[in-house]
This record gives structure tokens, sequence and C-alpha cells, in this order.
């Protein structure tokens, strides 16, 4: 085989890709790339393919985090020269984000942020690579149910009690990050604390609509407004406004 033919792959013998986008890296050692990946981040490798010079690789394909990563060496000599990884990080969404991180570290990427609770209110930590690759890993808060618009005025409601959203942030996090967990809570309080007439506090489903409607006027089912009193007035002793003085319009 000569070192400008490419090797024939039968159609459809290659291992299919995961997910709905796969990063395509250069790296200025596919091979060791490889190997590191599978012991920093538990990679699997998948299927290699080697250039005809039988030292770089022209595809490495790997699975990592239920997604698919691929690899290539440098050909400067096709026009591929070697660049070196900026402007972007490869994040992985993972659930320990403490084991995760410790296996990278411990393989030997470099630490840019520590595993810390953010202003976002996930951990999060990031590093890099010996070849430059830029990883970040994000672990997001799951509360027990999401908020939701409720069908009178589209106001949002908070489902998990502020109590319990500083319990979570106290066993997950630091005390930065406890402090970093109530940022959004003002609002919370003060949705919290403005007072919900009891409509609001009721489906559409538990009272008639007519209730429903007369509660929303502000007064009771099928029961008309009683017109002020002839003899209301206000303090100054003036009549108060729509009032007739006495023998007016006579």
């Amino acid at each position: 085989m000569s070192e400008n033919r490419m090797p024939q792959i039968e159609p459809g013998s290659l291992p299919r890709p995961k997910g709905g986008i796969v990063s395509y890296l250069q790296l200025s050692d596919a091979s060791a790339a490889s190997e590191f990946y599978q012991k920093a981040f538990g990679a699997q490798e998948v299927n290699r393919m080697m250039h005809p010079d039988g030292k770089r690789i022209i595809h490495c394909h790997l699975y990592l985090n239920d997604g698919s990563i691929m690899l290539n060496d440098a050909f400067p000599d096709q026009g591929m020269p070697l660049e070196a990884p900026q402007a972007f990080t490869l994040t992985l969404m993972v659930d320990d984000i403490d084991a995760w991180f410790k296996r990278a570290e411990e393989a030997g990427c470099t630490v840019v942020t520590p595993v810390a609770t953010m202003f976002w209110r996930d951990r999060y930590a990031a590093l890099k690579d010996p070849f430059g690759v830029s990883w970040a890993m994000n672990r997001g808060r799951r509360w027990s149910q999401p908020w939701r618009p409720t069908r009178a005025g589209n106001r949002p409601r908070a489902s998990a009690s502020l109590r319990d959203r500083h319990a979570v942030a106290e066993r997950e996090g630091s005390d930065a990050g406890l402090k970093d967990a109530c940022h959004g809570e003002a609002l919370v309080k003060a949705m919290v604390a403005a007072p919900t007439p009891p409509l609001l506090r009721l489906t559409l489903e538990q009272r008639d609509r007519q209730t429903v409607m007369a509660e929303l006027a502000g007064r009771a089912p099928n029961h008309r407004a009683s017109p002020p009193s002839r003899s209301s007035r206000r303090n100054d002793g003036q009549p108060h406004a729509g009032q007739k003085l006495q023998g007016e319009g006579r």
C-alpha cells in the first residue's frame, strides 16, 4: 500500500456516532490523547484508522459520557497543520461531579476552576488537558418539581420551599455555594409575601365559572352592588362625587 492510498472501508462497518453533535479534534498526538481520555474521562475507543505511513492516525472514534468524540493527527503535508486548541470548551454534563473531577485531575489535567456552586446554582469545574483542550464539568440541581405558571395571570410559583433550597445548597455546596444559591430568592420572597387572592389558590375545576368571575369582580355571585347612601358625605361636608345636592335637578 502506497503512502497516498487511504484504507478501504466497508459501508456500514463503522461504529455509529452518539449524540446530536460530535467534536472532531486535531491534536499533536491523537494516539496518546485517546489513551489519556480513556484514563481521565472513562472514554472507550471504538475505532482507529491509521495513515498508510503507519505512524499517524487519520481517524479515532471514542465514546465518552454517552456521546462521541473523534480525533486525528495533524497532516501539514496535506494542508492540515497543527493549531493550538482555543476559543472552545468541551463541557461534560455529569451526575457525580466530584468523582469525575478527581479522576481527571489525578490523570494529569490542570485545574482551572475547582468544583464550586456557581451563580446559576449548578456545581461546576474547569480543567485543561495536556494537549491544550479546555474541559468543563457541570452538575445541575434537580428540584422535586419545576416552576410552572399558574392559569390565573401566569404568575410563577415555587413548588420547592426556600428551606428545601437552603438544605440542598448546604448538602451539595460550601458556605459560598449557599450564598450563591440565594441570589434569586429575593424575587421568590417578594412573591410569597405579596397578598394572593383566594381565587389564585384554586383551580378552575374546583369552582364553577360564575363564582370565579364574581370573585374577580370583587362581589358575591348574582348580587348587584348597592348604590351609595344619599346621606353619605365627605368629611368636609361636601357630597361625594356622583351625588346630587338636595333640590338639585328639580
